[in-house]
This record gives structure tokens, C-alpha cells and sequence, in this order.
């Protein structure tokens, strides 16, 4: 897990945090490998942070070390991503799996997973080794958001950025 911070707050200014989750190596000591996928809801402390990865019904998370990726599920799969004080979320690029589907949707979804927020709207990562972006608005600081798969295909990552202002 890598995070930066860019300017320096004084007053007002906040400068901008980037967390980045990348599954080139295995996100934590106890994070679920292939053999070893999970099907409940489950939180892990990566780096200084919090995340919760729930599976879709039926379906497993796990780290995949042959291909350095994380699959998450199928529909209804989330990862709820960190809250960071005095921050909002304001932008979300998911690198996909080598070997990802191209046919998987995927957004970005309130806290409780019933609305996606502004430019969070779910689009298809209909290619493989590649960045989607999506730029939000009218997020909220202290607040977590879910990254969202909302078709009936795997979703997998190799790197998600996050950047937080």
C-alpha cells in the first residue's frame, strides 16, 4: 500500500492524499489467497487503513499471485473503501487483470451500496491491463464509498488509486 501527500495544509488548504491498493504483492499477511478465497464480508487493516471486501452471493475475494490481481466478486461484490479524516473522495482508477472480463460493470456507490454518487456511475471495464477513471463530486469528508460491480461477470484489479482531498 503506498500513500502520498501533496501540499503542505496551512489554514484553509488541505493538500491531497493517493492511496493506492496494488496486488502486485499480497495486501496483507492475512488477506484471503486463491486457495484460501473468502465468502463473508471481511475487513483488513492495509497500511493504515481500513477496507471492507464482501463477495458477491456464492462468489469468493481473494488475492490471485500467478496473475497479481484481486477478484471480488460479481454483482453485488463491493470493496468499501477507507475514509480518511478531513478528506472526500474525489477521484477512483482501478487498473483491471490481466485477464479480467470485458464485459464486468463496476461503479462507485454510496456508503451503503443503494445509490451511485455523481460520476461514480457504473461503466464497463471492457478491457484488460487497463485504467478506468471516475472523477466524483458531492462526496462527503469522513466518508466511505463502495467500489461497485454491478453485472454478472468477476471483476478483478491489479491497482486501485485513490485520491482524497
Amino acid at each position: 500500500l503506498t500513500v502520498t501527500q501533496s501540499g503542505v495544509s496551512t489554514g484553509d488548504e488541505t493538500g491531497s492524499v493517493t492511496v493506492v491498493l496494488s496486488a502486485a504483492t499480497r495486501p496483507c499477511s492475512n488477506f484471503p489467497n486463491t486457495s484460501t478465497g473468502v465468502t463473508t464480508k471481511t475487513t483488513y487493516t492495509i497500511g493504515d487503513y481500513e477496507w471492507t471486501f464482501s463477495p458477491s452471493s456464492g462468489n469468493k475475494f481473494s488475492w490471485y499471485d500467478n496473475g497479481d490481481y484481486i477478484l471480488w466478486g460479481k454483482s453485488g461484490g463491493y470493496i468499501l473503501m477507507p475514509a480518511i479524516e478531513g478528506k472526500k473522495l474525489t477521484s477512483v482508477t482501478i487498473l483491471t487483470g490481466k485477464q479480467a472480463s470485458t464485459s464486468v460493470k463496476v461503479g462507485v456507490y454510496n456508503e451503503a451500496g443503494t445509490a451511485a454518487v455523481s460520476g461514480g456511475t457504473a461503466m464497463t471495464l471492457n478491457k484488460q491491463n487497463a485504467e478506468f477513471t471516475w472523477t466524483l463530486t458531492g462526496t462527503e469528508v469522513n466518508t466511505h464509498y463502495q467500489l461497485r460491480v454491478t453485472s454478472s461477470h468477476n471483476a478483478q484489479l491489479q491497482k486501485l488509486t485513490l485520491v482524497y482531498e
